[in-house]
């Protein structure tokens, strides 16, 4: 396990270890990046796929003889403003799309002095909770950024297609599986269920509950679901008393947050991993999932699909339909004979053709674009 997986799975289990922040010499460097991210990066309470996102590149740019300083910065044009003014003139600076889009004045007042670059992890009109002022906020930030890096081909097109940047100025960089994945234990009836991600309205998991309230009682599946409470705690409650209220207080379980060995244990004991995202830019445990040769019932929406492509297993519903999804898991549980044959395709075509390496080098190409000087090619 890498330094930077290393601090998330010690802070999982409660040990401490201390983060390196970059910004250390190297003699033969590359260029030097700023790279702007939320406050809580490290804060293993509120793990996401941003984040861990931002810390692995983080890593890998170093490990590729990148200067790059992390900073740590809270939400809103005050703290960029702070964090901003004191970098160099010319600095390339990489921001978190989540800070950039709230602190577009920051970054449009800095943008003739500074080469921003905006990490995209998601379109901010695709989220049902985005307010109007976050919405324009992205598209101003995006339009004031001399490129913009988009964690998924999905986020991309959908940029392009609002008009906030152009084609050309976006680079692909999709993420990786983290760290030695090993083949999940399938067991032969198929009854082990898992659902990761934070507890959201975005992530569905009222609509998985739903679907499996309609399951025979005959059925002996269990559901386990791993992710954060803390991100919308008024959906976490009510999602709790929606598991009391149809009486699978006994079926399901919530573990909160897993990281490093608890999250490959967990992973190598499901059967089936469910993602019933209502909007999901790509879609990590998914694609972790697929790494172990696990399948993979998925919404097929936002990045999802690009997601899990290279996985055999794979079975998609319409998103934000717990009827569709019923209809899914009872054809999974019906046909053992079709149930062995998916479970066999997930596992053939498990693999891990992409590495946080894969995706720093192409960050990387951004950032070079991006510290070239206008009207040039970059190398």
């Amino acid at each position: 396990m890498n330094g930077t997986r290393a601090v998330l799975a010690a802070g999982a289990a409660g040990d401490t270890e201390e983060m390196p922040t970059g910004g250390t010499h190297h003699e033969d460097s590359l260029g030097a990046v700023d790279f702007v991210v939320p406050a809580w990066v490290e804060d293993a309470a509120r793990i996401s796929g941003g984040n861990v996102y931002d810390l692995a590149v983080h890593e890998a740019l170093e490990a590729q003889c990148w200067r790059a300083c992390l900073r740590r910065v809270d939400v809103g044009d005050a703290a960029m403003s702070s964090a901003l003014r004191d970098m160099r003139d010319g600095a390339v600076v990489l921001v978190d799309g989540l800070l950039a889009s709230r602190a577009a004045d920051a970054l449009t007042r800095e943008s003739t002095r500074l080469r921003v670059v905006v990490l995209a992890h998601m379109v901010e009109s695709s989220s049902a909770g985005a307010s109007k002022a976050v919405i324009a906020g992205e598209r101003r930030a995006l339009r004031a950024a001399r490129g913009v890096v988009a964690t998924s081909r999905w986020t991309r097109d959908v940029l392009v297609s609002l008009g906030s940047v152009s084609a050309d100025r976006v680079v692909i960089a999709r993420p990786a599986v983290a760290g030695a994945v090993r083949p999940a234990e399938s067991d032969p009836q198929g009854e082990r269920l898992l659902c990761v991600g934070p507890l959201a309205p975005h992530k569905g998991q009222d609509i998985l509950v739903r679907a499996l309230a309609g399951i025979e009682a005959e059925q002996h599946w269990r559901c386990t679901f791993v992710g954060s409470p803390d991100v919308d705690p008024a959906f976490s409650a009510a999602l709790r008393d929606q598991v009391d209220a149809f009486g699978l207080s006994d079926r399901i379980r919530f573990v909160g947050v897993l990281a490093g060995r608890r999250m490959t244990e967990q992973f190598t004991a499901t059967d089936l991993l469910v993602a019933p995202s209502r909007d999901e830019p790509f879609g990590m445990a998914a694609a972790e999932a697929s790494a172990h040769g696990i399948p993979v019932l998925a919404a097929r929406t936002g990045g999802l699909p690009e997601a899990i492509a290279a996985n055999a297993g794979r079975m998609f519903v319409p998103p934000d339909d717990p009827h569709a999804l019923r209809r899914e898991l009872r054809r999974w549980w019906s046909d053992d004979s079709t149930r062995a044959t998916i479970v066999r395709d997930a596992m053939r075509t498990r693999s891990i053709t992409r590495s946080w390496d894969d995706t720093a080098h192409d960050v990387a190409a951004a950032l070079t674009t991006a510290a070239a000087p206008a009207g040039s090619d970059a190398p």
